[in-house]
């Protein structure tokens, strides 16, 4: 569950374009962490452009500042590369509230077996899976929860393997897939990758 180079130009790409609701409540299955094929750098030049908050931008870019010497210690401290997902959902999705459903993640996530049925007290904008999907055998109830937490109008984001994933996770999920399923729930396809 990175946040890897596709998911990042993903990303960014939907907000330079202004595709984005403003102010999310974010819900993420499956806490992301910092895949590392991206320069910490590259996040710090986009917070410079992106965030208008000068108090803001300070902060974050001293969290990455702080990510990098975590990650450069001996041994290196892992919960940078939580962090520094965290600090890129905080430039581009510039969210009101965030929560993650994860059995693992940091400590910070909610420990939720998305195999049942799970009620939360609230919906959210924006829901996201970048590869949470694939490891939770029952499916079908995976994909009515991300269903019924989504506010009407809300997006959807997943990131889940479809070719090539030997032996990663239960299964993969073709593109047609997710055609049918938006389809059936008269979801609209913003984009597909």
């Amino acid at each position: 569950m990175p946040i890897n180079n596709i998911t990042y130009k993903l990303i960014r790409d939907m907000k330079t374009a202004g595709i984005l609701p403003g102010r999310p409540y974010v819900l993420e299955l499956g806490e992301s962490n910092w895949y590392g094929d991206l320069p910490i750098e590259k996040l710090e030049r986009d917070i410079d452009e992106f965030v208008d908050h000068q108090e803001t931008r300070e902060t974050l870019r001293a969290g990455c500042q702080s990510c990098r010497a975590m990650l450069s210690e001996t041994p290196p401290q892992y919960e940078a590369l939580w962090e520094l997902s965290h600090i890129f959902y905080r430039v581009f999705l510039d969210y009101e509230d965030y929560h993650a459903i994860d059995l693992g993640g940091s400590g910070n996530a909610m420990k939720l077996d998305l195999n049942h049925e799970i009620k939360l007290d609230r919906q959210y904008d924006i829901v996201i899976d970048f590869g949470t999907a694939e490891h939770v055998f029952n499916v079908y109830q995976l994909f009515k929860t991300v269903h019924e937490v989504t506010k009407p109008g809300g997006f959807i984001f997943h990131g889940l393997p479809f070719h090539g994933w030997v032996d990663h996770g239960f299964f993969n999920f073709q593109p047609t897939f997710f055609l049918d399923l938006a389809a059936a729930n008269d979801y609209q396809i913003k984009i597909l990758v």
